[in-house]
């Protein structure tokens, strides 16, 4: 029957005395004899919340005009509807919500934003900019206009460029 750590349910391959995942200690190098934790998320919704996570809540990589504005659309109007059903159900639900709204709309903008900075060859930390009042809304229209770089730079490939 195949051993599993008691810690995080990863499976133990041979005699090892830790646990190759989360190198917690396996007692007498035997393990638990518990089953692997099953996701509770089928394959579909996991590839959609995978697609989220990298699609608006990564930093890494670039991203060029079209899918910038177009993924800044979403997060606008997903956070305006979401503030109109609170408001218009429940005041005290809309005053609980708003915060990890307004912080998922933030995060999210933060990202993309990053990484259409690194689509131009610039630094994430370019970023800081929007909290300077004037600057920001400048910042902003430079980044819907301006063309990122061709070809690979230091943050990764084209993502124009046609894969092979």
């Amino acid at each position: 029957m195949a051993r599993f750590c008691t810690n995080c349910g990863a499976e133990i391959h041979g005699n090892g005395h830790f646990c190759t995942k989360c190198g917690a200690p396996v007692a007498g190098g035997t393990g638990g004899t518990y089953p692997a934790p099953q996701s509770t998320l089928n394959k579909t919704d996991q590839a959609f919340f995978d697609m989220v996570k990298n699609d608006y809540f990564s930093y890494e990589g670039r991203l060029n005009r079209k899918p910038y504005f177009l993924r800044s659309l979403i997060i606008i109007a997903i956070a305006v509807a979401l503030y109109i059903l609170l408001f218009m159900d429940s005041e005290s639900l809309a005053d609980t919500m708003s915060i990890p709204i307004w912080l998922a709309v933030v995060v999210s903008d933060a990202m993309l934003s990053i990484r259409r900075l690194h689509d131009l060859d610039k630094s994430g930390y370019l970023y800081l900019l929007t909290l300077i009042p004037g600057v920001n809304s400048v910042f902003g229209i430079y980044l819907l206009v301006a063309p990122g770089t061709p070809g690979d730079n230091q943050y990764g490939p084209d993502p124009l460029r046609v894969q092979d």
